[in-house]
């Protein structure tokens, strides 16, 4: 896995329990299936190609606005503007440290859930039975939109990025305020510099930056479930991969004997 997009990953998923899409503005939709490989995921194509359809329930977020830059250093300046008479330059500088090299504001943002999960889940099931749905794919169940989204991620402790705006003498915006508006994505800004930054979405609008993966999971009883914790990334995978293996083997081999019995059960997403 790409150690940069692994930090953001894990970013995403500790502070607020989703799976960010990479790269951030990779288009996909609710009931999008595929496979994850090196801890992104690919999409292969939509339950509707079964002819399944995922229904959509929308709404708004709890937290409308997502986002994270502990461990960040983020500075504004001002000075009069050489080019432009009557106007300030206003400097906005985000530096990377040790502690963290991700950063990333999503805003007005609007939650997509899967409003017949049920009907999904026991659809899948029936296709798993006819050999049709393969046990490795995932599919999307949850998916999140911002109206403007900003992701920018570093390779580096010495990464940094800095913008500039102008802004017109008089004015009188406080400096928080324009750490606000650039969070906001209200500002038009213009890069003037940057330093080993390996990915950079400034203020996109329409994305649609982070989903929910489930996955079917098989138990050792034969039973199955749409599982959305069943991804736990390349850490956990290379810490638990004989005893998961050898569990897994275990369960193919009983489900030949006990698909009558699967079911589907929604848990809570696992560390990526």
């Amino acid at each position: 896995m790409n150690s940069v997009f692994e930090s953001y990953a894990n970013v995403v998923k500790n502070e607020w329990g989703y799976y960010p899409v990479f790269p951030p503005g990779y288009p996909l939709a609710l009931g999008d299936f595929g496979s994850v490989d090196d801890g992104i995921f690919t999409r292969k194509g939509n339950v509707k190609d079964f002819g399944i359809t995922a229904k959509k329930l929308k709404g708004e977020t709890s937290d409308n606005k997502i986002d994270f830059s502990k461990g960040v250093d983020f500075n504004v300046s001002l000075a009069p503007s050489v080019t432009v008479p009557d106007m300030f330059e206003a400097s906005l500088k985000i530096a990377f440290g040790d502690s963290s090299k991700v950063f990333f504001s999503f805003n007005n943002c609007r939650t997509t859930l899967t409003d017949n999960y049920q009907e999904l889940k026991n659809k899948i099931i029936e296709l798993y039975n006819k050999d049709i749905w393969k046990k490795d794919y995932y599919v999307i169940t949850e998916l999140i939109e911002a109206d403007r989204s900003t992701v920018i991620l570093a390779d580096s402790s010495e990464a940094e990025i800095d913008f500039g705006v102008a802004v017109p003498i008089g004015a009188n915006i406080p400096i928080p305020q324009l750490k606000m508006d650039f969070l906001d994505g209200k500002l038009d800004i213009s890069e003037s510099f940057s330093s080993k930054i390996t990915t950079k979405i400034i203020a996109k609008s329409g994305l649609k930056p982070l989903i929910k993966l489930s996955q079917l999971k098989v138990k050792l009883s034969g039973e199955a479930e749409l599982d959305s914790s069943i991804y736990k990334g390349i850490v956990d995978e290379v810490s638990d991969k004989f005893g998961r293996d050898l569990q897994l083997s275990v369960e193919t081999d009983k489900l030949e004997l006990n698909k009558e019995i699967l079911t589907f059960e929604e848990v809570d997403v696992k560390e990526i």
